[in-house]
């Protein structure tokens, strides 16, 4: 019964937070009118696909976009054949407002993961990290928009 009561408290407290994640929101008062890329393509569309979804603002700002991704074999067995890769992806970025670079930044986001016999099901594996690394780094790069938004 003390357990019930506690879950209806919780339930109740938690339904009057006013607690919202910040990137969940999509009325952001800016948006993104020309990204120009260079680097991994697969990474700039998954980044790009994300930054454009939040077009509805007065603010234009435009971005310059560098990525960089490098798998490296971090450790072999008796064989010499890989069992744990690194994968790292470095983005450098330019935030441009007005004309001018108001931000220049990079983000450098890595991940390990074990080798598997089918190459395929490696490839798709890596497909995810790059799609959740893109999503963290399009995540980011808004987060560094709506703080100079916030700021002027």
């Amino acid at each position: 019964m003390l357990k019930k009561i506690i879950l209806i408290l919780l339930l109740i407290v938690n339904n009057n937070c006013s607690y919202k994640p910040i990137l969940a929101t999509k009325n952001y008062d800016f948006r993104i009118v020309n990204i120009n890329f260079q680097g991994e393509e697969y990474i700039n569309k998954e980044i790009e696909k994300k930054l454009l979804q939040n077009n509805n603002g007065d603010k234009e700002y435009n971005l310059n976009l560098f990525s960089r991704k490098e798998i490296k074999v971090i450790s072999s067995n008796t064989k010499g054949d890989p069992t744990k890769y690194s994968l790292k992806v470095t983005m450098e970025y330019e935030i441009i407002y007005d004309g001018s670079i108001i931000l220049r930044n990079d983000i450098e986001r890595q991940a390990i993961y074990n080798n598997v016999d089918d190459k395929f099901e490696l490839s798709q594996k890596e497909e995810n990290i790059l799609e959740n690394i893109s999503s963290e780094l399009s995540n980011e790069i808004l987060m560094s928009i709506i703080n100079l938004n916030n700021d002027n």
